[in-house]
C-alpha cells in the first residue's frame, strides 16, 4: 500500500485592506507654500503663556483630553458594552491628569509601588487599580492585597512570592495572568507566560488550584504602537480560546480578559513617509477587530467577559504641547540653516523617535524652508527635528511641539535643564499642575560629607 507524504498546511488568510477614514493629501513644493501660524493653542494665547510662565513650558488641554476619552471608550462600547479603561498610568503620572481621567470614568493600570501611591494619595480606591509589571516588591504586593486590587502575575519566582504573602492576608486575592503570544515579529516574550508552550495555560491550573488566590483574568501586550488592529484580534482570538478552555476543565472561565496596550497615537514616527495622521488606526478601527473574537464568544459559547483595555498614548499624547522659543540661528556646512531652541530631550525624549509636529506661533505669513531643530542640550544628537518645514527663522520665534502628552514628563530628566513649568488648560482656566525646578529642587535629596566641604580661611 503506498504510503502518503504528509504535509503543513496553513490555512490561507486573505489580506485585510482598511480603507482610511480622511483623506490623504499632497502638498505643493516648497516655493509655493507658506507656514499656517497658530495663535491659539487650548483656547489660550501661547504668547501670554510664555510671558507669565516662561519659556519652554509644557500645556496640556484638558477639553481635548476628555474628548479623547470619550472618543476612545464609545468606538468600543459601540460593540461591546461590558468594558472599561484602565488608564496607564506609567505613559504620564502627574497627578492633575490621572485625577482627570479618573473623573471621566478611567479606572488605573499601575506597574510599580510609586505609580500605586500616586493614585492612592488621589483617593482611588484599591479595587479600581490593576498591578501589572515584572517587578513588584513584597511590600507593595501586601499593600495591593489587602486593598483589593488585582495583581497580574508575570514570572514563576514571583508567583513564588505571592503564595507566601498572600497567606497573611484574609480573604481571596484577585489574580491575573499576564500571557505572551506570537501575534508579531519579534515577539514581545520578555512579560507573562508563554501561551505556546503550555505554560501560561499551567499557571493558570495552578492558581485555580490555590484556595487562597482568585483567578480573576487574563491579561496580555503584544507590543507599542502598534499600526495593525489585525494584532490584536489575533491575540483577543487567543486569550478567549484560553479561558474557554479553561471553562471546559474546571468549569471557571475568568471573569475579565485584559487585552492591554500600545494603541497608536497620531504623532508621526521618524523615518516613516506618511504622516501619522493619515497612517495611525482610528479607535473604530481597533475596536473593530478587537471586539470580533469577544463577540463570537458571547454569541456561540455563551461567555461574556469584561473587556479591559489599557491605553495611555491614544489618549493622552493629543493633550500635549510645548511652547518653546528659538534662541539662536546657525548656518549648516551642507546648505541651509539650524535653530536652537529652548527645549532639550530632557523633557522631550519622544523626539528620539517621533518627528513631532511643529507649529509657528503668531508668525507674519513669509516663504518657508527646510530647517534642523536643535535642543540647548550639550549634546550633538540632542535633535527635536532633523528637517522641518518652517519659516526662516529668527532669534525669538516662537513655536509648539505638538503630540507630547504621552511618555515626556515620566521619562524626562534634570539634565543640564531644569523641568519647567508644566500647565493645564480646564474649564477656561490655566492651573499650575508642577511648577518649575529650582536648583534646591535638584538637590534636595543630596548631602555632601563635611571632610569635602571647602575649609573658609580666617580673615
Amino acid at each position: 500500500m503506498p504510503m502518503t507524504k504528509k504535509t503543513n498546511r496553513t490555512e490561507y488568510e486573505s489580506p485585510r485592506i482598511t480603507p482610511l477614514d480622511r483623506p490623504m493629501t499632497t502638498r505643493p513644493p516648497l516655493s509655493h507654500r507658506q507656514a499656517q501660524s497658530t495663535r491659539e493653542i487650548a483656547g489660550q494665547d501661547p504668547l501670554a503663556l510664555l510671558e507669565k510662565y516662561g519659556s519652554p513650558v509644557v500645556l496640556f488641554d484638558g477639553e481635548r483630553l476628555k474628548k479623547t476619552y470619550k472618543s476612545f471608550v464609545g468606538a468600543f462600547q459601540e460593540r461591546y458594552e461590558k468594558m472599561h479603561v484602565a488608564y496607564s498610568v506609567k505613559t504620564n503620572y502627574l497627578s492633575s491628569l490621572v485625577a482627570l481621567l479618573y473623573q471621566q470614568g478611567a479606572k488605573m493600570e499601575v506597574v510599580s509601588g510609586f505609580e500605586y501611591a500616586v493614585c492612592r494619595r488621589l483617593g482611588i480606591p484599591g479595587t479600581d487599580i490593576t498591578f501589572n509589571g515584572p517587578w513588584k516588591k513584597n511590600e507593595e504586593l501586601r499593600e495591593a492585597f489587602e486593598n483589593g486590587s488585582q495583581v497580574n502575575l508575570d514570572n514563576h519566582d514571583e508567583v513564588e512570592r505571592v503564595l507566601k504573602i498572600a497567606k497573611g492576608i484574609p480573604g481571596k486575592k484577585k489574580i491575573g495572568i499576564r500571557v505572551n503570544m506570537d501575534v508579531s515579529y519579534p515577539p514581545w516574550d520578555k512579560f507573562g507566560f508563554n501561551l505556546t508552550s503550555g505554560d501560561a495555560m499551567a499557571m493558570a491550573e495552578r492558581i485555580l488550584d490555590n484556595d487562597e488566590l482568585e483567578l480573576a483574568g487574563l491579561h496580555m501586550h503584544v507590543g507599542t504602537y502598534i499600526p495593525n488592529p489585525d494584532q490584536y484580534k489575533k491575540g483577543a482570538a487567543a486569550l478567549v480560546e484560553l479561558a474557554l478552555r479553561l471553562r471546559d476543565k474546571f468549569g471557571i472561565a475568568p471573569k475579565s480578559l485584559d487585552m492591554g496596550g500600545g494603541y497608536a497615537s497620531s504623532n508621526t514616527l521618524r523615518g516613516q513617509m506618511l504622516q501619522g495622521t493619515a497612517t495611525s488606526p482610528t479607535p473604530d478601527m481597533y475596536a473593530a477587530c478587537l471586539t470580533e473574537p469577544l463577540l463570537h464568544a458571547k454569541e456561540k459559547e455563551g461567555y461574556e467577559p469584561e473587556l479591559i483595555l489599557e491605553p495611555g498614548r491614544a489618549l493622552i499624547d493629543e493633550c500635549g504641547d510645548i511652547l518653546t522659543t528659538v534662541v539662536s540661528v546657525k548656518p549648516l556646512r551642507g546648505g541651509g540653516r539650524a535653530a536652537i531652541i529652548d527645549a532639550g530631550v530632557n523633557i522631550l525624549p519622544t523626539a528620539y523617535w517621533y518627528d513631532h509636529e511643529v507649529s509657528p506661533i503668531a508668525t507674519e505669513p513669509r516663504p518657508v524652508e527646510k530647517v534642523k531643530l536643535f535642543g540647548p542640550l550639550c549634546m550633538q544628537i540632542a535633535v527635536i527635528r532633523a528637517s522641518v518645514v518652517l519659516p526662516p527663522p529668527r532669534c525669538g520665534d516662537v513655536a509648539a511641539l505638538g503630540r507630547v502628552g504621552a511618555y515626556n514628563f515620566s521619562q524626562s530628566m534634570q539634565f543640564i535643564y531644569a523641568r519647567p513649568n508644566y500647565l493645564l488648560a480646564l474649564d477656561g482656566d490655566i492651573h499650575v499642575i508642577r511648577r518649575e525646578e529650582g536648583v534646591e529642587d535638584a538637590l534636595a535629596l543630596e548631602s555632601v560629607p563635611s571632610t569635602l566641604m571647602p575649609v573658609e580661611e580666617s580673615p
